[in-house]
This record gives structure tokens, sequence and C-alpha cells, in this order.
């Protein structure tokens, strides 16, 4: 009789430092996944976001919203943008090396194979964190696009451009932004779809009968229910996503069109040399332009 508690207690504590092991290595990848995108804050406030190459600083907006809120009062910008990405950085350091020391206590207590444990479980968390996972990834190429534009609109700057061709770039440039932020929402919508319909047959097996469909007796007509409410929702949820599809397409195209056409008429009105010298743009601001279409 002892011994059989003995096990029995053993076998629920095992599970419960399972259970634990789990939520730890989920915080773990949640807090590693937050911190690409700091990092990323910190490589294009920096100047460093492009492999050896030192570049200007730029502070994504993300950023910058947040100090202000903050009422953080600074002399300097880049000092207090600084101050709050490092300090963040260091928290995610913190945590992760808090999570990391508990994860590996509780190791100490498993039975069996450990590592091969660890890893079951991390492959698992990893495949149900694949949406956030994307979304994040979505946001750091936001902040690479706005960092080229930005570099690139620093460089047009030391042109010494007319007003003109100052309020002439930034319209070229609000249409092509348009139409990169349209397309990078376009490809993570096709890769949630993809994803979706990986894990929605798993989904389908882990959903439980609502309690409705539980009271119907005849257990073939109550599955059969759940089967065509299931299949209801699953394709209600396709049908938005593929709508969300079509849309963004069709804008993207639309703003890929209002910029050719803006372009076109820039390159015309030069080659035509229909505008006055200081409205024209130089050779140099063209292929900043042409840097910038690419």
């Amino acid at each position: 009789m002892a011994t059989t508690t003995t096990a029995s207690s053993t076998s629920s504590q095992n599970e419960q430092d399972l259970r634990q092991m789990a939520i730890l290595i989920y915080r773990i990848k949640s807090e590693q996944i937050f911190q690409s995108l700091w990092i990323t804050y910190l490589k294009s406030g920096t100047g460093q976001l492009h492999i050896n190459q030192i570049g200007p600083s730029v502070w994504p907006t993300q950023v910058q919203t947040i100090v202000k809120q903050a009422n953080k009062a600074a002399d300097n910008q880049n000092d207090a943008c600084m101050t709050l990405v490092q300090e963040r950085l260091d928290e995610f350091k913190t945590k992760i090396q808090q999570y990391e020391i508990q994860i590996n206590n509780l190791k100490h207590r498993l039975q069996g194979n450990k590592e091969a444990i660890f890893r079951t479980i991390e492959t698992f968390i990893q495949q149900n964190q694949e949406n956030f996972r994307q979304k994040i990834e979505h946001k750091i190429k936001l902040v690479q696009y706005d960092y080229n534009d930005r570099a690139l609109e620093l460089e047009f700057l030391r042109q010494n451009p007319s007003e003109y061709c100052i309020k002439l770039y930034k319209h070229l440039y609000d249409a092509r932004y348009k139409q990169d932020v349209t397309r990078e929402e376009l490809q993570l919508v096709n890769e949630r779809i993809t994803y979706y319909n990986k894990t929605s047959s798993k989904l389908h097996q882990q959903v439980s009968h609502p309690t409705f469909i539980s009271t119907i007796i005849n257990q073939d007509a109550q599955q059969q229910l759940y089967d065509q409410l299931t299949a209801a929702v699953e394709q209600a949820k396709v049908d938005m996503l593929n709508l969300y599809v079509k849309t963004a397409d069709i804008q993207m195209k639309t703003y890929d069109k209002q910029y050719n056409k803006e372009l076109d008429k820039m390159f015309i009105e030069r080659k035509q040399k229909s505008l006055p010298i200081e409205q024209q743009l130089t050779s140099i601001m063209l292929n900043l332009l042409e840097k910038r279409a690419d």
C-alpha cells in the first residue's frame, strides 16, 4: 500500500514538473521573440541594421512613442531612446536567465531521458507559437523598411533639394510605403492561412463538443452535427482570410499603379525639361528614388 502511494505521489510530482517546465519554456520562447524585435530597434537606433555597414541613427516610431508616453524628460532624444531599449533588453535577458535556472532545477528531478523530454516540449511550444512569431517578424520587416526609407531620405536631403523636390519625394515615398506595407500584410496573411491549414485538423480533434450538442442522445447524430458546425466555422475563417487576401492584393496593385504613374510623370517632365531648373531632380536624386523603388 505504501509503495503504491509513493509511486502515485512521484507520478503526480512528475506531471507537475512537466507542466511547470512547459510554462517556463513558453515564457522563454516568448521573451526571445520579443527580444529579437527590440534588438532590431537597437540596431536601427545605432545605425547597425545592415551587417558591416554603419548608417544613420533611426529610432523606430514605436520606441519614440513609448518615450513620449512615459514623459521621460531628456535633453537628447537619442539618449532617452537608447536608455529605454537597453532597459528592455536587460529585462528580457534577466527573465530568460531566471527561467533557465528554474528549468535546470526541474530537469534534475525529472525521470527518464531529460533532454529528449525537454526537446519534445520545446518543439511543441515552438509550433504553437508560430502565429505569434510571424507577427513579430512582420513588425521587424516594417522596422527594416522604415530604416531603409529614412536612410535614403537623409541622403536625398543632403543633395540640397528645393521645397518642390522634397514634396515630390515625400509624395512618391508615401505611395510606395503604402504598397510595401500592404505587400507585407498580404504575405503575413498568406503565411497564417498556410499555418491554419496545417493545424486546423489537429485543432478539430482537440476541441470538445459544445454543451448543447452533448444533450443529443444519438451519438451518430451528435457527431454529425458537431462535424457540420466545425466545418462551417473553419470554412468561414478560411473565407474571411481569402477575402482579405483578395482585397489586399487589389489594393496593392492599385498603389503600384499610382506609384508607377507618378514616377513616369516625373521622368517625362524631366526628359522634356518642362519644369524650372529649381524644380528638376538631379541624377543623384533620381538614383535615390530608383533605389527606393527597388
